[in-house]
């Protein structure tokens, strides 16, 4: 028998048995060692990390009693134990019987039985709304927190077809594979990749486009709207919205309808509706933008 791999069994149950003593013997050992978290007594006591104690931990107490001979005979390593110990039973059972054993092979597995795949994500990422989050944001750094505060802490509900979704405040569960939120969001980036923005290229263009326009010394200008004139309520993006801790969407921004145009269709709109007059007052420009750009985003 391999005895490195021994070794790792062999420590596993001198674990165990410590953890015993320390429990039902506690007068038996230095002050020290007699309160506290287990795995803290456990580390002090044997000299090993915390992180591994608690490997070794879920080891014995959640892998089934065939893939636990199969570790103590070497079959399979310490990685895979681990990785089959977080399992379900009914799963572990399942490699097992198929003879699987190196942890990159189980790894694989699991993600295609336990996690939601390409389908339900991109199923998923419709239902919730997702690819509206996309197109009025610039990154996804802020998704996390925005599903968790909109679906997760309403526990949200939908279903289409086969697909059925459920949220909860630290998971999402599609079709009853559940994964935590920041897991989600990476199958996001892997079957529905969020295309970015050009944005920095535009607002330098913008940049250029503004110091052209020359200087033109003249009396002040009263920028103020008309008296009676109702505000009209100006949209936020959404990931704004999440910093703020709020839970509605917003509706498109202008800045995002901006976006959208190309260099072309940038100087177009100044060539043709930005008059000198306009250039001078930012007020100004903010109603011909309010005037050019109805509530939908679109050129009116």
């Amino acid at each position: 028998m391999d005895t490195t791999r021994k070794k790792t069994y062999e420590l596993m149950h001198e674990i165990t048995e410590m953890e015993k003593l320390l429990r039902e013997h506690p007068e038996e050992f230095p002050p020290s060692l007699q309160k506290g978290r287990m795995v803290e007594r456990l580390s002090k006591k044997m000299g090993i990390a915390r992180a591994t104690v608690q490997e070794y931990q879920q080891i014995s107490r959640n892998l089934l009693p065939e893939a636990m001979g199969k570790f103590k005979e070497g079959e399979i390593e310490k990685s895979a134990a681990l990785t089959l110990a977080r399992l379900p039973e009914k799963m572990q059972k399942e490699v097992i019987e198929q003879g699987i054993t190196k942890n990159v092979d189980i790894e694989e597995y699991k993600q295609k039985n336990l996690e939601p795949g390409a389908v339900e994500i991109r199923v998923s990422y419709r239902l919730l709304g997702i690819d509206e989050y996309d197109r009025s944001t610039v990154s996804r750094k802020a998704l996390v927190k925005f599903l968790r505060g909109r679906y997760g802490s309403t526990s949200y509900e939908i279903s289409q077809g086969e697909i059925r979704i459920s949220c909860s405040d630290k998971n999402i569960s599609i079709s009853e594979r559940s994964i935590t939120w920041e897991r989600y969001v990476t199958l996001l980036d892997q079957y529905c990749p969020k295309e970015e923005k050009e944005e920095p290229e535009l607002v330098e263009r913008r940049e250029e486009q503004r110091d052209m326009v020359p200087e033109i010394e003249t009396e002040e200008i009263d920028c103020k709207e008309p008296a009676g004139k109702s505000d009209r309520e100006i949209s936020v993006p959404m990931d704004e919205l999440v910093e703020e801790g709020r839970e509605e969407t917003a509706g498109l921004t202008r800045q995002e309808y901006m976006n959208s145009l190309d260099i072309k269709g940038v100087s177009s709109y100044i060539s043709h509706f930005l008059s000198e007059e306009i250039l001078r007052c930012p007020a100004l420009v903010e109603k011909w933008l309010k005037d050019c750009v109805n509530e939908e985003g679109q050129s009116v």
